[in-house]
């Protein structure tokens, strides 16, 4: 999972207690009458539960979010859960109905003067047209996302800097994909790279297990098995570690194939089944599709 959540200090912490604290606050603004801080805490829970595949009880959470947000006419709320929800479609591989709601939330970040919020929905629009195969438009859209973030790292350094270093680091794995795409291995490697050493640097583990994934898939593809399998396995234990379960079965999806290509079928086999299980836990349909059709593949 490529694309940005609402902004959240609190997603690096352990999820079960950044879990159990935003529901807290959500009680407490509950009972006070703030709905706006309800709303708020509601978007916080929805960003913990997509993170761990619960994509239909986060999709829940954004949506009661948006119904405040435009209650209160709170215009930059509304394009958050907008884009959040837009999210919960990316993960199921709704693509359009993602990118539907990426663009509703870039009108208004662009409405309310958020440069932040446009930078984010530029690259989540931009990464959706990557997926359709649109590449120059993708690439166009992923720059101009790029752009924005480092206008706004020069203009204040401290103001919202890890956040700003985030969605550079974002778009340059981006960019990467990009490249991977067109065929430009060595290209995508340095940018994914680039961004590994980004996420490293600012202690993000999401972000350093899926460019370890990204940079473990272009290896394998380079030949270079072994090392291919070492930062797959580096990602999938982050992964766990985080607890996201969609994550996991992606990362369990790559290894299987380097498993094969390393002559090792049955254990190739052993992987799959595993991350069919937890695709089927969370209901990632278009995975479990995926994992099948591998699955036949092996066992040919």
């Amino acid at each position: 999972m490529t694309n940005e959540f609402r902004r959240n200090p609190d997603r690096q912490g352990r999820p079960d207690e950044a879990l159990r604290r935003h529901q807290e606050r959500l009680t407490t603004y509950r009972q006070e009458g703030n709905r706006l801080e309800e709303a708020n805490q509601l978007g916080e829970i929805g960003n913990i539960l997509i993170g761990q595949g619960q994509f239909a009880e986060a999709l829940r959470h954004y949506k009661e979010a948006l119904t405040i947000h435009r209650e209160l006419d709170h215009r930059l709320g509304e394009a958050l859960d907008l884009g959040n929800i837009g999210n919960v479609f990316y993960c199921r591989e709704n693509l359009e109905e993602a990118l539907t709601h990426y663009q509703a939330a870039l009108g208004l970040h662009r409405e309310t003067h958020d440069r932040l919020g446009q930078a984010q929905q530029l690259g989540n629009i931009g990464n959706i047209w990557n997926r359709q195969g649109k590449l120059e438009q993708a690439m166009r859209y992923i720059q101009e996302s790029l752009t924005i973030y480092r206008d706004l790292t020069r203009e204040d350094p401290e103001l919202g800097a890890r956040e700003h270093w985030l969605g550079q680091a974002q778009n340059l794995a981006r960019i990467g994909n990009i490249l991977d795409r067109q065929g430009k291995l060595e290209e995508a490697l340095w940018y994914h790279e680039e961004a590994l050493a980004l996420y490293q640097k600012l202690d993000h583990q999401r972000g350093q297990a899926e460019q370890l994934g990204n940079i473990g898939n272009i290896l394998n593809r380079q030949g270079d098995v072994e090392k291919a399998l070492t930062h797959l396995q580096n990602a999938l234990r982050i992964m766990q570690e985080l607890d996201n379960r969609f994550g996991q079965a992606q990362i369990l999806t790559h290894i299987s194939v380097v498993l094969f290509n390393m002559g090792q079928p049955a254990e190739a086999l052993n992987q799959v089944q595993e991350a069919l299980t937890l695709a089927r836990e969370i209901r990632a349909g278009h995975l479990i599709t995926s994992l099948k059709e591998l699955r036949q593949l092996i066992t040919e």
